[in-house]
């Protein structure tokens, strides 16, 4: 579908059909009407797309739009388990899905559990054939660009990444960079990271059958290799903050005293 300017304007249409959208489906959850909600979702991203396909001038407020709607139609559609999955709608006609050619990965436990096939269940029978996904070299003797990409990220050969330092976050991504530290915690509702990824902010309940409110944050940058240690107090809430307001929590200090910071 193509869409002409006002482009603010026809976000503006979609989020109150989404809107609308939502209300019937309150009244009747019973049948869940797919379509109207994937072509809201489709629609939003069209606009995005005119919109930058004619230069517009509020190309910037427009992305900002649309993805405040897209994140709202998929917090409801995710939050209150009307879908456990939603298929890709950003594609379109010109912008059909791109279908990855190259093998999926595999897992490095898979030599192991041949190792054990052959010597233990089986001793001496020959190694069983495999599935295609398994047959992906395994992390360990694949390329990945750093000491700590994620092991279930696979890299091929020969590719431009157009990250760098100068845009570390991005960086990040492109090199699928995860590094695993633990601790233990009471029942979680919402979390936040600092968009210079140096605060983690979690809303949690705590207490006596965990009905009392708590904040945790932790300062990434002073964290060990090991382990997170978390700092806490009391947010002063009256009760446990619940998805919908646990982000807010997280993001300010609300009680006179406790600090401050900025998410």
């Amino acid at each position: 579908m193509s869409f002409e300017g006002p482009w603010l304007s026809h976000l503006d249409g979609l989020a109150l059909l989404l809107q609308e959208h939502q209300a019937a489906q309150a009244e009747d959850p019973e049948h869940r009407a797919d379509e109207p909600f994937y072509k809201i979702l489709r629609d939003a991203c069209d606009v995005v797309r005119d919109a930058e396909r004619d230069a517009s001038p509020d190309l910037p407020e427009v992305i900002e739009k649309a993805q405040v709607l897209l994140s709202n139609a998929l917090n409801w559609a995710y939050g209150e388990d009307y879908y456990g999955f939603i298929p890709c709608f950003s594609d379109s006609g010109e912008h059909p899905l791109i279908k990855d050619s190259g093998p999926s990965c595999g897992v490095d436990i898979i030599e192991t559990f041949m190792e054990f096939y052959t010597k233990y269940l089986y001793p001496g029978r020959a190694r069983p054939p495999l599935p295609d996904f398994a047959r992906t070299a395994p992390w360990i003797r694949s390329p990945h660009p750093y000491l700590w990409s994620t092991r279930l990220a696979r890299f091929r050969e020969g590719l431009t990444s157009y990250a760098s330092e100068a845009t570390p976050l991005a960086q990040w991504v492109h090199e699928a960079r995860a590094q695993l530290t633990t601790d233990s915690m009471r029942s979680p509702y919402d979390m936040s990271l600092s968009s210079g990824g140096s605060i983690l902010a979690i809303s949690a309940a705590t207490g006596y059958k965990e009905r009392d409110p708590s904040l945790r944050y932790y300062l990434l940058d002073e964290q060990s290799d090991d382990s997170l240690e978390a700092r806490s107090f009391d947010p002063g809430l009256s009760n446990v903050a619940r998805p919908s307001h646990g982000l807010q929590m997280a993001r300010e200090g609300y009680r006179e005293g406790c600090p401050t910071f900025t998410l």
